[in-house]
């Protein structure tokens, strides 16, 4: 085995390894066992000659973790993460392993790190946001979306973005006024981010509201500015059959 041990490669050998052990677990559980420690050595051996690959590591973590070797699996991850504070995916495994085991404390301390390397990062700040309030903690929850928006440099999207979150709640008078602060930031170049979009997220609030008749003002701006936008002429559609 050499350096070019990959992502990839590590990543068929555990599935492959994972469909054998199924099979073998049915007759003999041994022979699983047998088979999970192989792939960890052939793993062990490729951080070894590539220390610190996403790759390599989270697929040695995650199968540590299956067979219950969590201690070791969460030093190698915090290893990576010490190396490399931008490895998006070692946040994510860590916060998942962290939320299963009932550790909710370094689950939430886990999406702060997180956060702290990838400032631009949105999904980490709406995670944490939203782990923040099924955590009955309302004012953190709504300091870290304030804190994601304040950092953001393109401001309708973060917008966008927030209200998504709030529709997804669903608070939808909150939703419709971070739409509605979307629509008065400078325009975003991000094509989901378009006045187009934002205003057809905006009916959609504003029809959860029942409030037909401002969705449908909204919508006659949409299709003003993109008369053939497939979606909002289905919109359109649908709210004048209400009438």
């Amino acid at each position: 085995m050499d350096g070019s041990f990959d992502l990839l490669q590590a990543s068929e050998l555990v599935e492959g390894v994972a469909r054998k052990a199924g099979d073998a677990a049915r007759q003999d559980s041994a022979e699983a066992q047998k088979l999970f420690a192989s792939a960890i050595e052939k793993l062990k051996k490729a951080n070894s000659l590539k220390a610190n690959d996403p790759g390599v590591v989270l697929t040695l973590a995650r199968t540590l973790a299956v067979l219950n070797q969590f201690d070791e699996s969460e030093k190698l991850v915090k290893d990576l993460l010490a190396a490399r504070p931008d490895a998006a995916l070692a946040y994510e495994f860590l916060f998942a392993q962290y939320t299963v085991r009932g550790r909710l404390a370094d689950a939430e301390v886990v999406l702060h790190q997180a956060i702290k390397a990838n400032p631009q990062q949105e999904n980490f700040a709406l995670q944490l946001a939203a782990f923040q309030r099924a955590q009955k903690k309302e004012a953190e929850s709504v300091a870290t979306l304030k804190s994601y928006l304040d950092r953001a440099e393109d401001k309708a999207y973060a917008h966008l973005r927030i209200g998504d979150y709030w529709a997804r709640m669903p608070d939808q008078q909150k939703a419709q006024e971070s739409y509605e602060a979307a629509l008065k930031a400078p325009e975003s170049e991000k094509e989901e981010a378009k006045p187009v979009e934002i205003r057809k997220r905006l009916a959609d609030t504003l029809v959860a509201q029942n409030r037909v008749d401002e969705a449908k003002a909204v919508l006659e701006q949409v299709l003003k500015a993109a008369p053939e936008d497939a979606q909002a002429n289905s919109m359109r559609a649908a709210l004048l059959l209400r009438s």
